[in-house]
C-alpha cells in the first residue's frame, strides 16, 4: 500500500490517497487507513461504519472490475471535523449501482455491498468515465449522533409471558 497525504492550504481539510494492489487483502488495508482518519477517533460508531463501508466498496472492485491481481485501485479520503467521504476508483469496466440496488430488492441478491452503503451513507454516488470507475460516501460528524454500541437486547415487553 503506498500512500499521500494531503492537507488544503484555505482550509481544515484533509486528504489521504492510498494505490491499493487488487488482492483479497485490499479491503484490510482500507480498513487500517481508514485508522489514520483523525476525526473518527471521537466517533468510533462512524469509525466502524466508514471502515465497514470503504472495506465494502474495496472488496467489490476486487471481485468485480475484472482487473488482475497486480492492477492498482485508489482510495481517497477527504476529512474534516465534520465529514469524512471516501472514494474509491478503479479502472475497471464501471457498473450501475443503481441499477444493482433495484435488482438487489427485486431478486434478494447475495452481495449487498452497494445496499449497505445506501442504508447507512448520508450521502453517496458513482461516476464512469474514461475507462474509469467511482463510488463514494460521505458520514458527517454530527454531534448528538445516537452511538451505536451494537445491537443491544430489549427489556421484556410482556409478549413472552404464559397466561
Amino acid at each position: 500500500m503506498t500512500s499521500l497525504a494531503v492537507t488544503y492550504t484555505d482550509s481544515e481539510q484533509q486528504q489521504l490517497r492510498f494505490r491499493l494492489r487488487a488482492t483479497m487483502g485490499a479491503s484490510r488495508e482500507a480498513r487500517r487507513a481508514i485508522e489514520e482518519v483523525w476525526p473518527l477517533a471521537d466517533h468510533r460508531d462512524l469509525q466502524f461504519i466508514t471502515q465497514l463501508l470503504a472495506a465494502e466498496l474495496v472488496s467489490n472492485v476486487v471481485r468485480h472490475s475484472g482487473l488482475s491481481a497486480g492492477e492498482k485501485l485508489e482510495l481517497v479520503i477527504d476529512y474534516d471535523d465534520q465529514t469524512v467521504r471516501v472514494e474509491v476508483c478503479d479502472p475497471g469496466q464501471g457498473f450501475n449501482p443503481l441499477l444493482l440496488l433495484h435488482t438487489h430488492r427485486v431478486n434478494g441478491a447475495k452481495y449487498r455491498g452497494i445496499a449497505l452503503v445506501d442504508a447507512l451513507a448520508d450521502r453517496w454516488g458513482f461516476l464512469n468515465h474514461d475507462h474509469n470507475c467511482h463510488v463514494w460516501f460521505e458520514l458527517d460528524l454530527t454531534p448528538g449522533r445516537r452511538p451505536w454500541n451494537g445491537r443491544q437486547p430489549c427489556g421484556d415487553t410482556g409478549r413472552n409471558q404464559k397466561p
